[in-house]
């Protein structure tokens, strides 16, 4: 990822800046959700969820740390040293800490999941038939519950994605200021973050499903609440969708974490998970390409929240398929 960022730095030419950004993608991934929640399901059996929680809600403190640093390189210094300054900082703070304090598994250290001291004769059991019932990625696509989850995860990138990139043009459509409308990210992002926690302690408390449905109307709710808005609707109810739309938005990655645990296991956890991860990935492209296709065509984004809506609200039946492990097709 650093490695990226200095070829953008260095850049005179658009196809370098493509090539360094291809770079900054697959730097991204390799420290990303699926490697993150891999090591966090290795470490912990009991409160999972949370853990998952957290990890995914540090990724949002990143940005808060983040964005008002690169403001100010902006403000003072030239843009090329902007994105050198990222690659400084990959190199000289986020390499160290991974290599030195991260490790994979709590075996690597000599220790036992959720810091016990040694595991019981029962979960050693358990620990074996959890083992034995894993799936590989072959054995896991010829699953329907693999499908299930893949496609729910996919209407919901694709209308969750489209209406988050969307909401602050459209609000700019309907009469707001831009920077009003780029306000209502600020109250996303900390709904975003509230939401990681919270769905995570309930993935440990409920049906990991269920929670992802919870999502799922949360942000369907908050798309049919933003197409209420009017120029003169107060700055509160665009807080609320922002907010709304945050707390639906931070279910995603502790559910479809715990979910791939759950019913696919851990041995081959990176592979499943990655795989799903497309999936939802592949929506998430989608939904914002198709906004802007119809704004261009229609002079409006109504019609791409309406396909939005649609696609969430598939997303709760689909993923509510998806009842209790299944250890074979």
């Amino acid at each position: 990822m650093g490695l990226g960022f200095v070829v953008i730095s260095r850049m005179s030419a658009l196809p370098l800046f493509y090539i360094g950004y291809a770079i900054v993608g697959v730097g991204a991934a390799g420290m990303g959700p699926v490697p993150c929640s891999a090591i966090i399901s290795s470490w912990f059996k009991r409160n999972r969820g949370l853990a998952l929680g957290l990890m995914a809600a540090g990724i949002g403190a990143g940005g808060v740390v983040m964005a008002p640093f690169i403001g100010h390189m902006l403000s003072h210094y030239h843009w090329r040293d902007a994105y050198l300054s990222l690659a400084v900082i990959l190199a000289a703070v986020v390499v160290p800490l991974a290599l030195l304090v991260v490790r994979t598994r709590p075996s690597d250290m000599g220790l036992y999941p959720d810091g016990d001291q040694a595991p019981t004769e029962d979960a050693e059991r358990q620990d074996e038939a959890d083992d034995a019932a894993s799936f590989t990625l072959r054995q896991a696509v010829s699953t329907r519950v693999f499908w299930f989850i893949a496609l729910a995860y996919a209407c919901y990138g694709f209308g969750g994605g489209g209406a988050l990139q969307t909401a602050a043009p459209y609000l700019e459509d309907v009469g707001f200021a831009t920077a009003t409308a780029a306000a209502i990210l600020g109250v996303y992002g900390a709904g975003s973050t509230i939401g990681k926690v919270l769905s995570g302690r309930l993935s440990d408390m409920l049906q990991p499903n269920r929670v992802f449905a919870i999502g799922c109307a949360l942000l369907l709710s908050g798309i049919l609440l933003l197409l209420t808005v009017q120029a003169s609707s107060p700055l509160p109810m665009l807080w609320t969708c922002g907010a709304v739309l945050g707390l639906g938005a931070g279910v995603w990655l502790p559910t479809l974490s715990m979910l791939t645990s759950i019913h696919f296991g851990l041995l081959h956890y990176g592979a499943v998970l990655g795989a799903l991860n497309i999936c939802m990935s592949l929506g998430l492209s989608l939904g914002p390409l198709l906004s802007g296709f119809v704004h261009d065509a229609t002079g409006s984004y109504v019609s791409a929240f309406t396909v939005f809506a649609t696609l969430l609200f598939l997303a709760i039946p689909t993923i509510l398929l998806v009842k209790q492990r299944q250890l074979s097709t």
